[in-house]
Formats: C-alpha cells, sequence, structure tokens
C-alpha cells in the first residue's frame, strides 16, 4: 500500500477562502466572507508568499471561488448572505485581465440572475457556471464561450427535468432548490455534474449547443459537492469519484462510481473516516478535481488534508493525512485544495485562516 510523505514548506497568512488555484508561480484565493474579495500572492518562493493584489467585495456579495486560465481571471458574484438578495444586488461572474496579476484590470461583469453563481469551471475558453437563472428553480449549468471576454456568449444551458418552471415543469421533489446543480467539471466531451441532494450526472457536450445526459445516479441523497472521473486499474473501466460535503449536522464520505455502463452506473466502494474521528466537521468538503498519479487529494474540514489511493476505484484506501494547527477556536476547517503535479506541491486553504503549503512525496 502506498503512503504518502508531507513536508510543510509554506504559510500565508490570509483571511478564510472558499477556493484557491495555483497559475506557475502565483496563487489565487478566493474569499468566504466580504469585504474580503481575492487574493493573488507570489509564490515562486513557497516558504514566504508575497502579495501581489487583493480585490474587495461590498458586504452584499462574496466572491469565493477564482478560476484562472492564461491571462484571464474569473471569480463568482454571489449574494451574501446565502439565500440573502439586497436591493441592488446583481449575481454573476466578473472577468479580468491578468496579464499583469499585480494589476488585474476587469473587462467585462457577465451577469446571470437571482443569487448568481456558485461554484464554476473554466478552461481558459469557455466558462462552465452554476447559476440561477431567471424562470429555473436553482442554479442550474450554463456554458459560456469566453473568445472574445469583453463579449462573453452563452453556448448552452442543462438542467434537471423540473428546474424549468417557466418552461413549465414541475419539480418532482420536495425542497425546494435542494435538486439543483453544485457544479460541473468538463473533461473531454463530457461535463460531470453534481446536483447537491439530486446525486450526479454525466452530461455528453460532443455538440456543445445541445447538452445530453448520458448518465444518472441518486448516491446517498446527501450534499453531493464534486464529481471526479477516473479510469479503473489498468486502465480498464469508467469511474467517477463523489465527494459529499458534510457539515456539523451532515455526514458525508467519498464513493467510487463504476460508469462503465451508463444505463447501469452502479457504487463499488466508498471511504469515510475511522470510528473515533468525529470531532468538528467530520466529512469531506472538496478535492482537487483530477486524480493524480493515482491519488485524490481531499480538503477534509475538520480533518485537514486526507489523500486517498485510487489506482484501483473498486478499492478505496487512505494513503496518507496532514492536519493544519489550530488558529482559530474552531480548529482547522480545511476547505480546498490544489495540487500542483509538475512540483508535487499542495496548497490547502482553511475556511477561516491560512493557506498551508505542503510538498509531498511517495
Amino acid at each position: 500500500m502506498r503512503q504518502i510523505k508531507f513536508k510543510h514548506i509554506g504559510y500565508a497568512d490570509v483571511r478564510g477562502g472558499g477556493q484557491v488555484n495555483v497559475q506557475g508561480n502565483v496563487c489565487f484565493v478566493g474569499h468566504i466572507s466580504p469585504p474580503e474579495g481575492t487574493t493573488i500572492l507570489d509564490v515562486s518562493d513557497p516558504a514566504n508568499p508575497r502579495l501581489l493584489s487583493h480585490l474587495s467585495v461590498p458586504s452584499t456579495s462574496h466572491s469565493h471561488k477564482v478560476r484562472v486560465g492564461g491571462d484571464l481571471m474569473l471569480i463568482n458574484n454571489e449574494a451574501y448572505p446565502e439565500f440573502t438578495i439586497a436591493p441592488g444586488f446583481q449575481g454573476g461572474v466578473r472577468i479580468f485581465d491578468i496579464s499583469r496579476p499585480d494589476q488585474p484590470k476587469e473587462i467585462h461583469f457577465l451577469r446571470t440572475g437571482g443569487r448568481g453563481v456558485h461554484r464554476f469551471d473554466f478552461d481558459g475558453r469557455y466558462a462552465y457556471l452554476s447559476t440561477e437563472i431567471e424562470g429555473y428553480q436553482g442554479n442550474i449549468l450554463v456554458t459560456y464561450d469566453l473568445a472574445d471576454p469583453s463579449r462573453p456568449e452563452e453556448v448552452s444551458r442543462w438542467w434537471l427535468p423540473g428546474q424549468w418552471t417557466a418552461g413549465g415543469e414541475t419539480p418532482a421533489w420536495e425542497g425546494g432548490v435542494r435538486h439543483r446543480v453544485h457544479h460541473g467539471l468538463r473533461r473531454g466531451d463530457y461535463i460531470y455534474v453534481s446536483l447537491v441532494h439530486a446525486g450526479m450526472a454525466i452530461v455528453d457536450v460532443t455538440d456543445f449547443s445541445n447538452p445530453k445526459t448520458v448518465c444518472r445516479h441518486p448516491l446517498h441523497g446527501l450534499f453531493t459537492h464534486t464529481v471526479v472521473p477516473t479510469r479503473g486499474a489498468g486502465g480498464r473501466g469508467d469511474y467517477v469519484l463523489t465527494v459529499d460535503e458534510g457539515w456539523w449536522d451532515m455526514e458525508g464520505w467519498a464513493t467510487s462510481v463504476d460508469v462503465t455502463d451508463r444505463a447501469a452506473p452502479k457504487i463499488v466502494d466508498e471511504f469515510k473516516l475511522p470510528r473515533g474521528e468525529e470531532m468538528g466537521i467530520w466529512a469531506a468538503h472538496q478535492p482537487h478535481e483530477d486524480v493524480v498519479d493515482g491519488l485524490l487529494f481531499l480538503a477534509w474540514f475538520s480533518h485537514g488534508l486526507r489523500v486517498l489511493d485510487v489506482s484501483d476505484p473498486t478499492r478505496l484506501v487512505e494513503a496518507g493525512n496532514w492536519l493544519p494547527p489550530m488558529r482559530t477556536e474552531f480548529g482547522p476547517l480545511s476547505n480546498d485544495i490544489f495540487v500542483d503535479q509538475a512540483k508535487q506541491r499542495i496548497y490547502l486553504i482553511d475556511r477561516l485562516r491560512g493557506l498551508d503549503i505542503l510538498e509531498y512525496s511517495l
């Protein structure tokens, strides 16, 4: 069984983060609570992260998610606090030129609707937004083409049948927006979509203008946060690794689903923390959104960094863990993670305070 070793090499004392992304030697942190918006750091010397620039937001919104691709940075604009829309609030995505990361310049504000954009994906050309849109109940998946970032063009929409209330659809579920898009990750011709309490879906976008559902699974009915595709042992078979977000009163875990037969996806393994580790929030939040050398790196709230060996998706095994120091009275609350595979570095952001930088080795 593989075992991962960790070495702590750096720390940035920033306010709580919702997402961390790294491009080259520049690290981008989206913050949970206003007025903190987005922090951009130079991490060329990871032992001494250096502030390059910082963006603030008004008290009625937050921009806790950030994606970068080339010279573009996208940050979300979502109502804050959750489910509260202040007069004059506008939801959407702000698009920046970061050719000079110390001087980010806003190019365009892409307005969507309702509470705005939650989590999203961006590949440098297309943005895949989880957002509220007028006429739909809860967040749906909307894709935009940013070939000209000053004039984004909508490409397509995908939603759960029942969400399009303006089109005459009626939700078949109770609980309002409990069934909605959390976010989608595009990998090749497919988008892997997490659906909160409705499980997961795989959407074929071979024809970008006409996305088609090819696979659905209800999972556990918990808060499915992220869906990451992977291959089976020896490269045989298709699987997805799903992470259910837990909170103080919820449980959550990582699940492996065999989706080789799109018509009959099936759960093949699950990973939970061992008994006796229930302090604080014992469930996971967010993984690094790609499998790295057969490993899935996860931000596991009160239990810091957890790494699963998923080289055989039918047998999920923990390969290592690392717990950040106590920096607040609530202890560590690891919220998001980014892995720089080339440098074998891990960037782990806390929900309340601090960015830890680690090196890993086998």
